[in-house]
């Protein structure tokens, strides 16, 4: 209280209020009010009673000023004696860059393909029928691309496609070199066809060597060996899942060729049938049976 009254006088003022002529300070809270009412007409006055104040003036009119420029301490001569009130007013405030800051920003600045993820699924002789039973059960919308890399006899992948179109709810489509996996779809990838990590994602091209495993962020990944799967994958797959990514491997009489899948199984990784890992898939990104986000 004592340095608001010390600044009192320091304190710009403006037209919006004229103090009476007649009021100095120190006054009374009561002359204050009484000389902001209104002056009544003179009637019998009791003979103790005080004497009505003058009416106050009249406010000249309004004056609108630039308050944006007001200050309580102007100067740093201005500044209070209390050397704890100093301090306080020195202290500079953190500055956040609050208008720029977002998740999009933030995935910038990640490294280029750290969030490149996706499905993959590997299969071989017996394949096709596991992998029927897993695209069925996996919900439209999936957060990640799905790519299949499965051994065929004759490179029929186009019949493939069309076989799985039927009862997938995810969009099937064969991979093209140059094209860029898509969120939510199905990929059957030919032998000849690998994947290249990019700053947005993930793109496939022409590789003699096929899928290449190690290509996936592990985080944002998940790995499903269905029966006949290459053996040649089971190494790269539990690095893959050493490094964060969720691993699996097909099990059950309908795995004709479970030789990978055991194996993967085996080094401690989730085993199932081809539908009840498609449901661990949907509850890993958030997906409820419909396609909705959890």
């Amino acid at each position: 209280l004592e340095q608001a009254r010390s600044w009192a006088d320091d304190v710009p003022a403006d037209g919006l209020y004229s103090p009476p002529a007649q009021l100095h300070e120190p006054i009374a809270l009561e002359q204050v009010l009484a000389a902001l009412q209104p002056v009544l007409p003179e009637t019998a006055t009791p003979a103790d009673a005080a004497p009505a104040p003058p009416p106050v003036p009249a406010a000249p009119p309004r004056v609108f000023t630039d308050h944006t420029a007001w200050s309580l301490v102007d100067e740093a001569s201005d500044a209070p004696a209390d050397p704890r009130a100093a301090a306080t007013v020195a202290t500079p405030e953190p500055a956040f860059d609050t208008e720029h800051l977002s998740l999009v920003d933030l995935d910038a600045a990640a490294p280029a393909g750290s969030r490149a993820g996706a499905l993959l699924v590997l299969a071989g002789i017996g394949g096709p029928d596991a992998l029927r039973r897993l695209l069925a059960a996996l919900p439209s919308g999936l957060a990640v691309p799905v790519l299949v890399h499965m051994r065929l006899d004759g490179g029929r992948y186009g019949n493939l496609v069309k076989q799985m179109a039927r009862v997938s709810a995810l969009p099937v489509q064969l991979a093209e070199a140059g094209q860029r996996a898509t969120a939510g779809e199905v990929h059957v990838l030919a032998d000849d066809i690998g994947v290249h990590v990019a700053a947005d994602g993930l793109y496939f091209q022409s590789e003699a060597q096929g899928i290449s495993i190690a290509a996936l962020s592990a985080e944002h990944s998940a790995l499903v060996l269905l029966s006949g799967a290459d053996l040649a994958h089971v190494g790269p797959a539990l690095d893959l899942a050493a490094a964060g990514a969720w691993v699996a491997g097909q099990v059950g009489e309908g795995c004709y060729d479970p030789a990978a899948a055991t194996a993967v199984v085996a080094a401690g990784m989730v085993a199932g049938e081809p539908q009840e890992l498609a449901q661990v898939i949907a509850a890993r990104w958030g997906l409820d049976d419909d396609g909705d986000a959890a």
